[in-house]
């Protein structure tokens, strides 16, 4: 299975560019984050899959699990950091976020949740099928539909997203500063409350990368003064180096400790300010990348049906991989397509 990192670091490189004299204008665009996002999303896929399968009989196989076990919360910080930004950019092109925090429910919230309440639907069928509804109450099924449970999906991740879209609205409806900075202050402060609520009532894997989110709504107010300042002579490298080897050093640490607690939320941090400055020199982009990038959301929430169908009926790894992954590819497809044609049903009387 260790050939499958061998597969995405080619599929990294194809149509790599490094800017080392010149600098990637690029780096942020929606383009650009939707190819990284791309990576991280076949990275969720490559550590659920090991979570359904024994690899334990296979001693190059512990090097795949291994690998999955060394990025373990990394390989959502990207999705939450752009969010995060592109929330904030829109808010500014629309003078402040008026008209666009006021529909923000609707058209963003309210969008997400109804493809993630569908995906349950679909968990709903299959746990039926393969009697493992009855080991759910109807109480937690419900829940299921918020992401605080989970009947055999993701949950944790959409259920922090929903939260922060949540705070998102409260802190920028309400709130009509001159200057959106207050804005992110009071939504950072919120974030911070939800980290300690989560720590509070789930594992770490719900709060650890959380503040992410806030940290790339602060570079995209920054942005331009963060650019102008990487752009001078020497400013990129002396900045970059020891960023990365501060990096370097905590994740190290953290390999090796196995456990840093809530000093993992200053690894997460790091981690998404070292792919900004990377991306800054490296254009990644291509086909490829990008088509999973454009499918992210249901490849992370439709993958482990797949998982959960073959799990025990292809018992060869290779082949169940290779089922899994390419039905999941399909599926995924096609419920974007679906949901897209649905989405215009419900929302071209609102236009």
């Amino acid at each position: 299975m260790i050939i499958l990192y061998a597969i995405l670091l080619i599929l990294i490189l194809i149509e790599i560019k490094f800017k080392l004299n010149s600098y990637n204008e690029k780096y942020i665009s929606r383009e650009s984050t939707t190819a990284i996002k791309g990576i991280f999303v076949l990275l969720v896929f490559f550590s659920h899959y090991s979570s359904y399968v024994d690899l334990s009989g296979h001693k190059i196989n512990s090097y795949f699990a291994m690998l999955n076990g060394w990025i373990g919360q990394l390989m959502v910080v990207m999705f939450l950091f752009y969010s995060g930004y592109g929330i904030v950019k829109q808010i500014q092109k629309s003078s402040g976020g008026g008209g666009y925090i006021n529909t923000f429910l609707k058209h963003r919230f309210l969008s997400v949740w109804l493809q993630f309440a569908i995906c349950i639907c679909l968990f709903i069928i299959v746990d039926i099928v393969f009697g493992l509804l009855g080991n759910y109450s109807l109480s937690h099924i419900l829940l299921a539909f918020t992401g605080w449970t989970s009947i055999g999906n993701s949950n944790w991740f959409m259920f922090v997203t929903f939260a922060l879209y949540i705070l998102v609205y409260l802190s920028f409806r309400f709130l009509n500063f001159k200057d959106i900075k207050w804005n992110i202050v009071i939504f950072s402060v919120l974030s911070c409350i939800l980290v300690v609520i989560l720590y509070i009532f789930k594992e770490s894997h719900w709060w650890n990368t959380l503040l992410c989110f806030p940290l790339g709504m602060w570079y995209g107010y920054y942005k331009d003064k963060v650019e102008a300042f990487m752009k001078r002579p020497k400013n990129y490298w002396l900045t970059a180096v020891p960023l990365v080897l501060a990096f370097l050093a905590a994740w190290f640490v953290h390999i090796r400790v196995r456990n840093l607690g809530k000093a993992y939320i200053g690894l997460s941090l790091l981690f998404a300010l070292v792919m900004v400055v990377i991306t800054m020199k490296v254009q990644i982009g291509n086909p490829i990348l990008n088509f999973f990038g454009k499918h992210v959301f249901s490849i992370y929430i439709l993958q482990r049906i797949t998982m959960i169908i073959f799990q025990d009926l292809i018992p060869n790894v290779y082949l169940n991989f290779a089922v899994c992954f390419s039905i999941t590819i399909l599926i995924s497809v096609g419920f974007d397509y679906l949901f897209g044609k649905l989405k215009f049903l419900i929302t071209k009387n609102y236009r």
